[in-house]
């Protein structure tokens, strides 16, 4: 029997549904196109993901003695629960019911035993914590699939009261529940339900199924000491996966900057926030579609900001499902970090952040208060203990205008030198109107370099070809310290970044004028080629240079058209 001294582990139940009458046989015995057959399978990602594993099925089937005997190669197979009934279970609802009297008050996660394309990511974001009175159903936006979702904990009663009164499909249960809808590709929803869906040896794979075309047999994808299981990547499209998509001046997509609010805790001058929010932010399930869709456009990395992120509501959430889905190599966060307390960088390094860059234009209390942080120095340097005690990796971003923080260059270069963070600083830039930005106040990179200089020597490390910074070694050891010079070395020749703001209006360029609206390719109900499409063709016109072009404008002004603010588009 399943185990009951863990009862908020969610249990993995597979439902084997017997010989097929349109197959002939009983698909669970099928063979997967990456070994063994399609019951081992489903059972070893299960485990591999660290659920409880229980395998519904009827004597006469032999799944307990074809599990036994697999575990002879694959001993983690001895873990999986094999609960047979006679007379059968009755259809999938009912057996749900059953063992939801079985193991009381265990959350649920159901699978289907023939979904050949499964994988480890998905069945981590089903298996992510869920409100007890809730279930999450997987869809494609076409169709839903309630036996490949997760069941909360408090359903039972619910379920047993329908089964009481004569509901026997999912179809008619559902709609009295509290839904979360996970977004996945047509692919994870492919079932086999004909003969001439029967895996091929030659092509190894299923039709209508590619085989993983990136993070292929990465960590998770071999249970150790067993069967090989093979990752197939949710929301993969087949029509763009692998699509080189390059600008029209050869760049690559590679970074979406994904801002989740426009409101901001502190009014800096080089900003100006509005402070308000556009009327329809996007969703948790819209931004996740976008990541997907980005990530297989060519993005590795993602960056969150805003406004200020950490007054997003789902903030850790988002990150968890991300890195769920093994969607983006790395996730950044960009904060002032006045919010950023001890059990909050905890809880985003246990959701998966991988770094956090954070704001600071002052050294001090008053240099602080000058640029428009107001009182937040204290607040700041605590953010930065904060994210450093849990692991995080911390730099520090300063705005520097040439009459407002300039004097502060060196004395930030000391203090981060003391608290072992890497210093960024960053031109004054002419992002929107309201901050009143003029040539005059620009403290060029090659000033502030010159200055830290005089007191520590330091040695050229460069820019990494795609980023922003370029970097300098203390001589001492003491660490780095680095620029970012848009305005007097431009670095629009290789800019990968895609900008999206909170309201799902994409932006090509931090200086752009015009963005292009996503939020009708974002609706649920929209297959992902339709935003992945909208992404291509925009991407695929870009040629904005505009740093590249400032200085032939301030020669030959010429009137530009109302540019985005930097608390709307990202930063």
């Amino acid at each position: 029997m399943p185990s009951s001294s863990c009862p908020e582990r969610p249990l993995a139940a597979i439902l084997c549904g017997g010989r097929s009458r349109r197959m002939g046989r009983d698909k669970a015995l099928l063979p997967h196109p990456h070994g063994g057959s399609l019951l081992q399978h489903t059972c070893a990602l299960a485990l591999a993901t660290g659920l409880e594993t229980v395998c519904l099925s009827r004597p006469q089937q032999g799944h307990r003695q074809h599990l036994a005997t697999a575990a002879g190669r694959a001993p983690e197979l001895r873990q999986v629960t094999v609960l047979e009934e006679q007379p059968p279970w009755e259809g999938p609802l009912l057996a749900l019911a059953k063992l939801m009297t079985i193991c009381p008050g265990r959350p649920m996660v159901l699978l289907a035993c023939d979904l050949p394309n499964l994988s480890p990511p998905l069945l981590k974001a089903l298996a992510a914590p869920l409100p007890p009175r809730h279930a999450r159903l997987t869809t494609d936006g076409a169709q839903q699939q309630p036996l490949l979702a997760s069941y909360g904990s408090d359903l039972a009663g619910t379920l047993h009261q329908a089964v009481a009164a004569g509901v026997r499909s999912f179809r008619q249960w559902l709609p009295g529940l509290q839904v979360e809808w996970l977004r996945v590709s047509s692919t994870a929803l492919v079932n086999l339900n004909r003969p001439q869906d029967l895996p091929s040896p030659m092509t190894n794979g299923c039709p209508g199924i590619q085989a993983p075309s990136f993070r292929e047999a990465r960590r998770g994808d071999r249970p150790e000491g067993g069967l090989k299981t093979r990752e197939s990547p949710p929301l993969q499209d087949e029509e763009y996966v692998n699509t080189s998509t390059l600008d029209q001046l050869g760049r690559t997509l590679g970074v979406l900057r994904l801002s989740l609010t426009a409101r901001c805790n502190l009014a800096c001058r080089y900003c100006r926030p509005e402070n308000q929010d556009p009327r329809t932010l996007l969703t948790h399930q819209q931004r996740l579609k976008l990541v997907g869709v980005a990530a297989r456009l060519g993005c590795r990395r993602l960056r969150l900001t805003g406004g200020e992120p950490l007054l997003a509501p789902g903030l850790a959430p988002l990150i968890q499902a991300v890195k769920a889905l093994d969607l983006m190599e790395d996730v950044a966060l960009t904060s002032n970090g006045v919010l950023l307390d001890r059990p909050l960088a905890q809880d985003l390094k246990q959701a998966g952040l991988d770094r956090i860059t954070i704001s600071l234009d002052g050294a001090d209390p008053q240099a602080v208060l000058r640029m428009g942080g107001g009182h937040s120095f204290a607040q700041v340097l605590a953010a930065i203990d904060n994210a450093q005690a849990v692991g995080l990796p911390v730099k520090i971003n300063m705005v520097v205008m040439a009459h407002g923080n300039g004097d502060q260059v060196v004395p930030m270069a000391r203090l981060c030198r003391g608290l072992g963070v890497e210093l960024r600083l960053i031109e004054y830039m002419d992002v929107g109107n309201r901050n009143g930005w003029r040539p005059q106040q620009v403290l060029t990179a090659a000033a502030m370099i010159a200055r830290i200089a005089r007191c520590w020597p330091l040695q050229p490390v460069g820019r990494q070809p795609g980023a922003t910074a370029r970097r300098w070694r203390y001589g001492d050891g003491g660490g780095f310290v680095s620029t970012i010079a848009s305005i007097s070395e431009p670095f629009c020749g290789d800019c990968n970044r895609l900008r999206v703001t909170a309201d799902g209006v994409a932006y090509t360029c931090l200086f752009a004028s015009q963005g292009t609206d996503l939020k009708p390719a974002l609706d649920p109900r929209q297959p992902d080629a339709v935003l992945m499409r909208q992404l291509v063709s925009l991407w695929r016109q870009r040629r904005d240079r505009y740093s590249e072009e400032r200085a032939s404008r301030q020669v030959n002004p010429t009137p530009r058209p109302s540019p985005a603010e930097m608390a709307y588009i990202g930063g």
